[in-house]
């Protein structure tokens, strides 16, 4: 009888399981501007807000930046005292700011000093130079 019981439990289980499979939980609710949730293996979107919305980065991306940037330095992708343009775009974007004159290229140890030091977006723009060396 416990046999046949445990096996009608499994059953039921199993024939309710796509049912459950298909409910989401709600939304939750994140103290930020915009957000996205996505899943890693297919890359889809499970749930956002303003996904869209142009923002300015988090700390984390800037965190991410400079481990990128280190490892670009490591690989000899990158040297400190090489220089690099900055765009006026980059230049005239919004969020924290280092004063260096755009007609000037800029070190990158000095691109570093200024993401780290004063947490300013500048750097992190100049991304595509850092791209190129891998992450071990």
């Amino acid at each position: 009888m416990r046999a046949f019981l445990s096996f009608l439990f499994a059953v039921l289980s199993l024939a309710s399981w796509p049912a459950l499979a298909q409910q989401l939980p709600p939304t939750p609710s994140i103290a930020a501007r915009a957000w996205i949730l996505v899943e890693f293996g297919s890359g889809q979107v499970l749930t956002a807000e303003k996904a869209d919305e142009r923002v300015e980065p988090a700390s984390l991306t800037k965190l991410m930046t400079a481990y990128l940037t280190f490892a670009a330095l490591r690989q000899k992708v990158l040297t400190i005292e090489q220089t690099l343009p900055v765009s006026e775009k980059a230049w005239q974007a919004p969020g924290s700011r280092m004063f260096i004159d755009p007609k000037h290229p800029v070190a990158v140890g000095d691109l570093i000093k200024g993401m780290i030091v004063q947490s300013a977006w500048l750097w992190p723009k100049r991304l595509p130079v850092a791209k190129t060396a891998s992450c071990r």
